[in-house]
């Protein structure tokens, strides 16, 4: 596991280097050297127990009934938004410390932060669903709302950067740094994907 960490740590920086210093991300031969780290490692099981103390470290403040919603609706989301349950969950810890009224000075909401622009957009232009931006303190919902962003942005990734839409690692740093600053991924994202990171290895710790 550590192994998988530290490649992802590597892919990270690869791609903060390659948006500082051309417009194009990779080159082939960058290509060629991160589609050879494919290590074949397979996650951990983490037991609803587990899940439950690391929201509890995470945020004392929240339920038990709250924090059994926000494992159930992860584990139902998840495979939706391409992520294991730990990836939604390092998200959401990230995001909102698991607050899920949490409200940010951008006009971001509940669980894992949703902007209302993005909001809008994916109910009004895309009709992925009802517009009901009261609901977004619903964990629920707003996990819902958050699998769907999720789902899109991973297409758009891959169709942006076809040379490693094969290579999930790679996509999913991509698709998480789209996440926190939009479809204008800039290299000042790279401390929100190390605080991403940094919460992934707390769950897959033994």
């Amino acid at each position: 596991m550590r192994q998988r960490l530290w490649n992802i740590v590597v892919l990270t920086l690869l791609f903060l280097i390659a948006m500082l210093s051309s417009l194009n991300f990779f080159e082939l031969k960058t290509i060629q050297k991160v589609s050879e780290v494919k290590p074949a490692v397979t996650v951990p099981v983490v037991h609803t127990p587990d899940y439950l103390d690391y929201i509890s470290t995470i945020n004392s403040k929240v339920t038990i009934e709250d924090s059994r919603l926000i494992i159930s609706s992860a584990k139902t989301y998840s495979e939706a938004a391409g992520f294991t349950v730990e990836e939604m969950l390092s998200v959401a810890a990230v995001e909102s410390h698991f607050n899920r009224t949490a409200k940010s000075e951008g006009g971001d909401i509940g669980l894992y932060q949703i902007n209302r622009g993005t909001y809008y957009n994916f109910c009004k232009n895309l009709k992925k669903f009802p517009c009901e931006i009261r609901r977004l303190e619903e964990i629920e919902y707003n996990t819902f709302v958050a699998s769907e962003v999720f789902k899109q942005y991973r297409i758009e990734v891959a169709n942006r950067w076809p040379e490693v839409k094969d290579d999930k690692q790679v996509i999913d740093i991509l698709l998480i740094a789209t996440y926190n600053s939009g479809r204008d991924v800039v290299p000042s994202t790279r401390q929100y994907i190390n605080k991403i990171l940094k919460q992934q290895r707390k769950l897959d710790a033994p």
